[in-house]
C-alpha cells in the first residue's frame, strides 16, 4: 500500500514538471517571435525612410567646365597690410579727448594731445527774460510784485491780473512765501520770497518768476574764440564752424556752471571732444532783492 502511494506521487510530480517545461519553451519561442518582427518592421520603417530621403535629393551634375580665375589689375581700392585700431587719449588736467583713426603705424600720444584744441571759451551769454521779479511789498493777503520791463529799463509795481500788453506777459498768481534758497558751499537759507505765475502770450506756456533768483531764456548762447584767427563768434548748441585746422561743432551750451562742449574733426579722421569753460569767472548780472515794506 505505501509501495503504491510513492509510485503515484512520482508519476504526478514528473507530470507537473514536463507541464512546466513546455510552458516556459511556449513563452521564450512566443518572445523570439515577437522580437523577430519588431525588428524586421523597425529595419523596413528605416529602409523606406532613408530610401524616400535619397531621392527627395538626387540632383543632376553639371559637365560645365568652368575656367581658372584669372590675374586681376592691382589698384589702390585693394590694401593688404595690418592697421592699428583706433587709440583714445585722456587728458586729465584738461578732460580733453582725442580719438585717433585705424592707420598703418600707430599715431603718438605727444604728438596728438600737445596739438593746441583751438577754441577758447570767452563766456556764456545768458539773455534775461524780458520781465523781471526783483522785489515784493503789502502783506501776504495782499501781495505787491515790484516788476522790471527789461525791454522798457522800467520798474512797475503790479499785482494779480496786471496785464503787459507791449511785451506780451500777465501776472497770473503772486504769492508771498518762505523758501530754501541753495547758496553755493553753503546750507540753504530759509527766506522770504515773491514768486509770480507769468502767462507768455507769445511763447504759449506759464513762466515762474522768483524775487530770490533772476529769470533766464531756455537757451543760451556762448562766444568763443578762434586761436588761429583771433576773432570772437556768438554760437549756440548744434552750429558748426570750418576753419583749416578743422570742423568744430558745438555739441552743448551749459549755464551754472558756463561751459561749452565742443567736438573737433581733423582732416585726417581724428576727433576730439573737450569741454571749455570760460577764461574769466562770470559777472554776476543782478544784484540783490529789493525788499519794500508798507504799513
Amino acid at each position: 500500500m505505501t509501495t503504491w502511494w510513492r509510485t503515484g506521487d512520482g508519476v504526478a510530480l514528473a507530470g507537473a514538471g514536463l507541464l512546466f517545461v513546455g510552458v516556459l519553451g511556449w513563452s521564450a519561442l512566443a518572445e523570439a517571435n515577437i522580437r523577430s518582427t519588431g525588428t524586421q518592421g523597425l529595419e523596413m520603417q528605416l529602409v523606406g525612410e532613408w530610401s524616400g530621403v535619397a531621392v527627395g535629393f538626387e540632383t543632376e551634375v553639371s559637365s560645365a567646365d568652368w575656367p581658372d580665375p584669372a590675374e586681376g589689375a592691382a589698384t589702390d581700392a585693394w590694401v593688404f597690410d595690418v592697421f592699428t585700431p583706433p587709440v583714445i587719449y585722456y587728458d586729465r588736467d584738461t578732460g580733453r579727448f582725442a580719438v585717433s583713426p585705424p592707420e598703418l603705424t600707430a599715431p603718438v600720444e605727444s604728438e596728438i594731445m600737445a596739438t593746441p584744441f583751438g577754441v577758447d571759451l570767452v563766456r556764456i551769454v545768458r539773455e534775461p527774460f524780458r520781465l523781471q521779479l526783483i522785489g515784493y511789498a503789502g502783506t501776504e493777503a495782499e501781495p505787491l510784485g515790484i516788476f522790471r520791463n527789461n525791454l522798457a529799463g522800467a520798474g512797475v509795481v503790479a499785482r494779480m491780473g496786471k496785464a503787459f500788453p507791449e511785451i506780451g506777459l500777465q501776472i497770473r498768481n503772486l504769492v508771498i512765501r518762505r523758501e530754501d534758497s541753495i547758496v553755493p558751499y553753503s546750507m540753504p537759507l530759509r527766506e522770504i520770497v515773491a514768486v509770480a505765475e507769468i502767462w507768455d502770450e507769445r511763447a504759449q506756456r506759464a513762466i515762474e518768476l522768483s524775487s530770490a533768483r533772476p529769470a533766464w531764456n531756455t537757451q543760451p548762447v556762448a562766444e568763443i574764440r578762434l586761436q588761429a584767427a583771433g576773432d570772437v563768434q556768438t554760437v549756440q548748441a548744434g552750429n558748426r564752424i570750418e576753419t583749416d585746422e578743422g570742423v568744430y561743432e558745438v555739441s552743448g551750451v551749459f549755464s551754472e556752471p558756463d561751459s561749452i562742449s565742443m567736438v573737433k574733426q581733423l582732416p585726417n579722421g581724428s576727433r576730439e571732444i573737450m569741454t571749455l569753460t570760460p577764461e574769466l569767472p562770470a559777472e554776476p548780472q543782478f544784484e540783490g532783492d529789493s525788499v519794500f515794506e508798507t504799513p
